[in-house]
């Protein structure tokens, strides 16, 4: 089951964010769909799951006034009548958090000494949004206080790197996403002479 957590109107987690219930400076994205009825979606983060506002112009006693509601979803979900919009002051609200699946185990990696290599990782699944989980870690690994490796993972899962010993490395990247715990990936390098 995934794990419940409390979010402001522009989707900080309560108790986490250094942001929660401060408003941020700038709107990231606007869509007034076509046949939207008026109706305006914002949203403050470029991030899906996310926080997104609805206005929506109403007539009430024979004046025009403005609607205004709030979700927490995939940020294609906006304009779903499936999807649960609730009063702007209704917060904090309550969310599943964002879960990443990875199933691929230990990735290995080959490698020549004295040869660059370049390899793209595996990632995994995320339980909303349909963006794939990025990795993330420190741009160089060291073998202890010899610097006879240096590789970098990049934001995209892409591993490389350059060996000037033989030997079997051990790495730990991380799968990152959103409102979500990072999953550790370990990472087995094997490099030989030739």
């Amino acid at each position: 089951m995934a794990e419940s957590i409390k979010i402001d109107i522009w989707g900080q987690i309560q108790g986490e964010s250094d942001n929660y219930r401060c408003e941020p400076p700038e709107v990231v994205e606007t869509d007034v769909p076509a046949e939207g009825d008026g109706q305006i979606f914002k949203r403050f983060y470029q991030e899906t799951p996310c926080a997104f506002h609805r206005e929506t112009p109403i007539t009430s006693g024979g004046r025009m006034i403005i609607k205004k509601e709030w979700a927490y979803d995939d940020w294609e979900k906006r304009n779903d009548s499936a999807t649960e919009f609730v009063p702007i002051d209704a917060q904090p609200r309550a969310v599943y958090r964002q879960e990443i699946f990875y199933s691929g185990g230990t990735q290995t990696v080959s490698a020549v000494v004295g040869s660059a290599f370049t390899q793209v990782l595996s990632g995994g699944t995320m339980r909303y949004g349909t963006s794939s989980a990025l990795f993330f870690e420190s741009s160089y690994f060291y073998n202890g206080d010899d610097s006879s490796y240096q590789a970098n993972i990049s934001s995209d899962g892409t591993i490389s790197g350059t060996f000037i010993a033989s030997g079997t490395y051990t790495l730990t990247a991380f799968l990152t996403a959103p409102l979500a715990k990072p999953v550790p990936v370990p990472i087995i390098i094997t490099v030989t002479n030739s």
